[in-house]
């Protein structure tokens, strides 16, 4: 019987630490709503949210530019750009106009870029919230919001 308890407990350990850290499945990136698909995000270190710069970007309809060499990315939405060097947490906004110190720096993750969602919220001038609990990083244009009939007020959630 105890080796029977021991079992279970040692089953019940490996189940637990295979669980991600917060309620939901997987953490998610939506866009207007919609699903990103394969894009997910991470919590840095200082807990700043971080997203998959190209995923979001392109469900935005904004551009990313990859200068290898220099390992910088360039985030173009509608009226702002972002030049960001992986590693750097600063940022060049609008080709130096000014620079924006980001909540943490840019990263490499097998293939895939990371930056913090505050700069696309930044660069891209939509709505940004973090729900915790679910790990959904959720993104919105104006006109998605207004049709929603939420207030214009922009504040991000933790």
């Amino acid at each position: 019987m105890k080796r029977r308890g021991l079992a279970f407990l040692l089953a019940a350990v490996v189940a637990a630490a295979q669980m991600p850290a917060f309620a939901g499945e997987s953490p998610i990136v939506k866009v207007d709503g919609a699903l990103v698909p394969g894009a997910r995000p991470y919590i840095a270190d200082n807990g700043t949210v971080m997203v998959p710069v190209r995923a979001v970007a392109d469900a935005l309809d904004a551009s990313v530019e990859w200068t290898g060499g220099l390992n910088m990315i360039k985030l173009s939405g509608e009226k702002k750009s972002a030049q960001m060097i992986i590693g750097n947490t600063a940022a060049s906004i609008d080709n130096g106009s000014s620079i924006s110190e980001l909540g943490a720096a840019p990263q490499l993750e097998g293939g895939v870029s990371y930056v913090p969602a505050e700069i696309i919220k930044e660069v891209c001038g939509v709505y940004y919230s973090y729900d915790g609990v679910l790990g959904a990083a959720s993104f919105m244009s104006s006109d998605y919001k207004a049709s929603l009939g939420q207030e214009k007020e922009n504040a991000t959630v933790y």
